[in-house]
């Protein structure tokens, strides 16, 4: 094991849901056996110290997840509890800690699931059980993510090259001093001091789509727009290795879904934040000391502009909204109808992400 990581493992929390592991040295370093023993660097409040703590392992709280790093780096801990965004910009190959590599992944217990009150899981009304089948798509998806994710991972397990984010197609680096500027910009005075982290990001196949769908469609430099996407913590993970995706059309009217069956972004930051974990967050109800949102590049140059909403918008498809000659809804806060402008595209080759933001 190189002398550069004294005790050369780093455990990499994946947001909320899932983790992945990640370790300097030998691929076959035995990290069960030394789990009881070991000492791990966590930020303090943290998700990752509080799955550490579940699981009886010695911890050492730090400031931050670069803070942890750190401490692995001088030798003072063995491992480092951090989010998968984080690893991605900061470990491997031509990163701040080249001799730390993805080696294994592990997932907090989804099935069968904790429930206190399962009362709180019932539905009681039509608007309930819309907002039940959105829950449990969305658990779904992460579960599908994972399987996916281990799948990739033992079929590419013999180029110890590998990271975890070449095996998803993904790029990710931590945002330029220059693009920090412009993020901060286009956040706002009213929301840029939210801002913790900033990560550009690219996943190959997700652009590839897009760039395919602009050259079918004859979309230009400037049809593209930079919009915002807000989703909770343990959405993020599946999001960027899978996109944004819209399932076929389901019979039942989703709260919250005023436009149909699309994909919903903001120009205005502050609205998709209330979508994240970020506590107080006002549609998703967060309670998280820190969330995620993303800009997304998203291409339409024909919207149907929207100043009144009527209940027939929400049955709003691909198709209809094509009859009308639009590629798009441009949904207005211009007459009262909503706070804040949205943007609603049809199709999931629309969009691809640019930069993931931590808030906090």
């Amino acid at each position: 094991m190189k002398n550069t990581i004294r005790r050369g493992l780093c455990l990499l929390l994946l947001l909320a849901m899932t983790a992945a592991m990640a370790a300097c040295g030998p691929k076959n370093t035995n990290t069960d056996a030394d789990e009881k023993t070991m000492v791990y660097a966590v930020e303090a409040g943290s998700a990752g110290e509080d799955v550490a703590k579940e699981k009886g392992w010695t911890v050492n709280s730090v400031q931050d997840q670069a803070a942890a790093l750190m401490e692995v780096a001088a030798g003072t801990s063995d491992a480092a509890v951090i989010d998968l965004l984080m690893a991605g910009a900061m470990i491997g190959p031509d990163t701040s800690y080249p001799n730390l590599t993805y080696t294994d992944s592990l997932t907090h217990t989804i099935i069968p699931r904790k429930m206190e009150k399962v009362e709180d899981y019932l539905a009681h009304t039509e608007m309930d059980a819309a907002e039940i089948i959105t829950r449990e798509e969305a658990l779904l998806d992460i579960m599908t993510g994972k399987v996916n994710q281990k799948t990739r991972h033992n079929i590419r397990n013999d180029n110890i090259s590998n990271t975890i984010l070449d095996e998803n197609n993904l790029t990710i680096r931590p945002c330029t001093m220059d693009e920090i500027r412009h993020i901060k910009k286009f956040l706002g005075k009213e929301s840029e001091h939210k801002l913790k982290n900033a990560f550009y990001v690219k996943n190959i196949v997700t652009e590839a789509c897009f760039y395919d769908y602009c050259s079918k469609n004859q979309i230009s430099d400037k049809d593209i727009h930079y919009l915002y996407h807000g989703s909770r913590n343990e959405n993020w993970w599946n999001i960027l290795i899978q996109g944004l995706s819209l399932r076929p059309k389901k019979s039942v009217v989703r709260t919250g879904a005023m436009f149909g069956h699309g994909l919903y972004f903001a120009p205005r930051a502050k609205k998709s934040i209330g979508y994240t974990s970020l506590n107080g967050s006002n549609w998703a109800g967060g309670s998280s000391s820190t969330g995620f949102l993303a800009v997304y590049k998203v291409a339409y140059k024909n919207p149907f502009n929207v100043y009144r909403h009527t209940p027939e918008y929400k049955l709003f498809t691909k198709e209809n909204v094509h009859r009308l000659g639009a590629d798009a809804i441009f949904a207005s806060k211009d007459q009262g109808m909503l706070v804040n402008d949205e943007v609603v595209v049809y199709d999931d080759k629309q969009a691809t992400i640019r930069y993931l933001i931590e808030l906090a």
